[in-house]
């Protein structure tokens, strides 16, 4: 099995392939109800999180904690790979995996850190091709209110929440892209990418 992987096979195309195949099919059991009920559960515990006084590096292990409960992080790790990810081998997509988990809790952990003193409200659910649109405010104190979006679906057999839109910028969109310029920067070497997420 070849450990070089193109950045053709992340990005463009095939990429998209991917998410549609697994997103696009409407998700006849989830209902708006149930979406919202993920969502609030996840945004009070982040609420209480960003309100607890904790230090930032116990903050990340709490946050760690709401990822792996109410987010799909083995979906949103594979998508940032495309159909490269057919390359690899069970054992390299699990390190993978817990190498970008462990980055996506820091990077968007210490983003929600940054929240202390706000609150986050949810506002309303919105069907969608891939499941519901969960849209909640963020409001922080003596700033302009924005808003951060969750994506559902229960395509996995659970209901869990595959992307995360901050002010409309997605976390799907973004790891793709970074996780593309890694695998140009090494040259498709998998350890080097896994290496490099486990030292930011």
């Amino acid at each position: 099995m070849t450990r070089s992987l193109s950045r053709r096979l992340v990005l463009g195309s095939a990429s998209a392939s991917i998410l549609l195949g697994r997103f696009s099919r409407p998700a006849m059991a989830l209902s708006n109800d149930d979406a919202t009920a993920l969502v609030e559960k996840a945004v009070a515990e982040i609420n209480r999180i960003i309100d607890s006084g904790e230090t930032q590096d116990q903050m990340l292990v709490d946050f760690g904690k709401v990822f792996d409960t109410y987010a799909d992080v083995p979906v949103i790790a594979r998508s940032t790979l495309g159909t490269a990810v057919r390359s690899l081998s069970a054992n390299d997509v699990a390190r993978y995996t817990t190498a970008f988990r462990n980055y996506l809790t820091r990077r968007y952990g210490r983003r929600f850190a940054e929240f202390v003193g706000a609150r986050i409200e949810t506002q309303r659910a919105v069907a969608a091709s891939y499941g519901v649109e969960v849209q909640t405010t963020v409001y922080l104190v003596g700033q302009s209110p924005f808003r951060v979006d969750f994506r559902v679906s229960d395509k996995s057999g659970r209901v869990l929440f595959f992307d995360m839109l901050i002010e409309g910028v997605g976390i799907l969109q973004t790891e793709r892209t970074e996780v593309g310029a890694l695998l140009d920067s090494y040259q498709g070497d998998i350890d080097k990418v896994i290496a490099h997420l486990n030292g930011l």
